[in-house]
């Protein structure tokens, strides 16, 4: 652009100096004039070559100042993601010590658990089962394990080794009745102490029971669960049941047992205010009993406590067939029922009044609480 200028500033003079050589020929007398004139052009001309140089030099350091400025912009961007790379490498270090902090005290209050529900297990079998008699007598403790049927050894008159272990087994739904896993422990020693007494059949009660709880707690794949399936299947065989021992030896997840450990989870779930996470358990769950057990109590029960979970989610009209389902069939099969369970009916009473409250259906829910009161007297 300054060239372009700078030709056509020339041109012009051209032109108007070959105007004043006419009019300088024409009028002698003005040929001075002519040549203050041309002087004056001369001057324009070099000025305008002068603008032209100042022009570009102007343009070349303002592209050299553009060229600096782009490369402190890049110089600053990197020296900007050394910082940011930095401060991500320092934010992963302190979460990685969180992490490492967080999991020392979470294994430090597992241990704490573990010793705690440990002592309860050692403080239950030593008052219930293994206390020492009378002097003289021979503590159960040592008749379980020489293996010895124990009718004849007490740790109070009257009392032999069989009733003791019977006693404790009693009570212990109501010590661990919170604590799964000690429950599930426990089971397993009376479960063992059954069958150095020779009843298999309460021996699978126990184990049954036990193995409920691990597969609910901790898992299929745990050790323990794995453990107690080989003591249930080896307690099935003693009681003559060896299908069951062989379905358990090849572990197919389709059985009572696993319908059970389901049942367990899915209650655990409802505590935890997670009903939509119990639901999924609940009927898969059903499913296996009304395949394996379509007349037994249990899958009644399993149809009761999924109508709590799809109550607690106000699924009111999945919930009702359910619940009047589950509580008639347990109804109906009330003789079939352990005494420890028909607790249940009275929980499936308690969801029916709750169904029909929360739905604002206050005729059926008073009729359902005189059921409820008339089971409770």
């Amino acid at each position: 652009m300054p060239r372009e200028n700078q030709d056509q500033k020339r041109q012009a003079a051209a032109e108007v100096r070959q105007e004043l050589r006419t009019v300088a020929q024409e009028h002698p007398r003005i040929t001075w004039v002519w040549a203050i004139l041309f002087l004056l052009l001369s001057f324009i001309a070099v000025g305008s070559v002068g603008l032209a140089v100042w022009e570009w030099h102007e343009a070349k350091q303002a592209r050299k100042a553009e060229q600096q400025a782009v490369e402190d912009r890049e110089e600053i961007q990197k020296e900007v993601e050394k910082i940011k790379g930095k401060l991500k490498r320092a934010e992963a270090n302190a979460n990685e010590r969180l992490r490492e902090r967080d999991q020392a005290q979470e294994e430090k209050k597992t241990a704490k658990r573990s010793e705690q529900e440990l002592k309860a297990i050692l403080d239950f079998l030593k008052s219930r089962l293994l206390a020492t008699g009378r002097p003289g007598d021979i503590s159960l403790s040592a008749a379980f394990w020489a293996g010895t049927q124990g009718q004849n050894l007490t740790t109070r008159p009257g009392l032999t080794l069989r009733q003791a272990v019977d006693e404790a087994e009693s009570h212990v739904a109501e010590v661990f009745g919170d604590r799964p896993l000690s429950e599930a422990s426990v089971r397993e020693m009376l479960g063992l102490a059954y069958l150095n007494l020779g009843a298999a059949t309460e021996a699978v009660r126990q184990y049954e029971r036990a193995f409920e709880l691990r597969e609910a707690v901790q898992g299929d794949n745990a050790s323990e669960t794995a453990d107690c399936r080989n003591q249930l299947a080896v307690a099935y065989r003693l009681a003559g049941r060896h299908d069951d021992a062989s379905r358990l030896f090849h572990h197919k997840p389709d059985s009572p047992t696993h319908a059970s450990a389901l049942v367990v989870r899915g209650l655990m779930l409802l505590e935890e205010k997670k009903p939509a996470e119990a639901e999924l358990k609940l009927r898969e769950s059903l499913l296996i009993r009304q395949k394996m057990q379509p007349d037994d109590w249990s899958t009644f029960e399993t149809k009761s406590i999924l109508g709590e979970a799809l109550l607690d989610q106000k699924k009111y009209e999945e919930a009702e067939p359910l619940l009047l389902s589950g509580y008639q069939g347990m109804k109906k099969r009330e003789s079939q029922m352990p005494s420890s369970a028909k607790v249940q009916l009275t929980r499936a009473l308690e969801r029916l009044v709750h169904l029909y409250e929360t739905w604002g259906k206050k005729d059926q829910a008073a009729k359902w609480r005189k059921e409820l009161e008339k089971a409770k007297r």
